[in-house]
């Protein structure tokens, strides 16, 4: 957070997350899990090794993802405040960015195994990101009767009407996402006694 000028305050803020995807199997005769050794990209899906199709012959193999954990999110904030008498105009403008993360069904990709012949089904979730700019105009300490005072804001979420993918579950053998919200605005008035 910083003050380069009297009155203007912007702050930002950084995370990069490092989760873990799990990889596992269950044999369809015991119904014992076990540790397979498999590559997964979105593209060719969740392939497993010769030495896993050997040993397992009939058998299910999962990749599932941590749930809200985006590896990149990031935040930006400016505020700026322009005396006028004895009351204050505030501006504020917030950007928030996440990178594609699982919110809804953790399952990542699933491939069966049945008498050795491997059937890879296509992922589930492509997970899910965010990108969304907000801003608000608020008129603040207006004098009211006696110690009271006022605030009035104009207020504008997702300004640039910004479309995502807002969450993502599993249907079949593909994925379904809503969307989230389009850019909603409103006014407020507040009275502090």
């Amino acid at each position: 957070s910083v003050n380069p000028l009297p009155g203007l305050t912007v702050s930002g803020a950084y995370t990069y997350l490092e989760a873990n995807n799990v990889l596992f199997g269950f044999d369809a005769g015991t119904l014992a899990p076990f540790a397979p050794n498999a590559t997964f990209s979105p593209t060719t899906g969740l392939i497993p090794d010769a030495a896993t199709i050997a040993a397992h012959p009939n058998s299910q193999l999962l990749l599932v993802a941590s749930q809200g954990t985006p590896k990149h999110s990031g935040s930006l904030n400016v505020d700026y405040v322009v005396p006028v008498g004895e009351s204050n105009v505030l501006f504020h403008v917030d950007w928030t960015r996440t990178s594609n993360y699982v919110i809804s069904s953790p399952e990542l990709g699933r491939t069966n195994i049945r008498n050795g012949v491997v059937t890879v089904l296509p992922s589930y979730n492509a997970g899910v990101s965010s990108n969304r700019v907000n801003a608000r105009l608020a008129f603040r300490e207006i004098p009211l009767m006696g110690s009271a005072s006022g605030e009035f804001s104009l207020w504008v979420k997702n300004l640039f009407d910004h479309v995502d993918r807002g969450f993502a579950f599993p249907v079949g053998i593909t994925s379904v996402a809503v969307p989230t919200p389009p850019r909603v605005m409103g006014a407020d008035f507040r009275i502090r006694f």
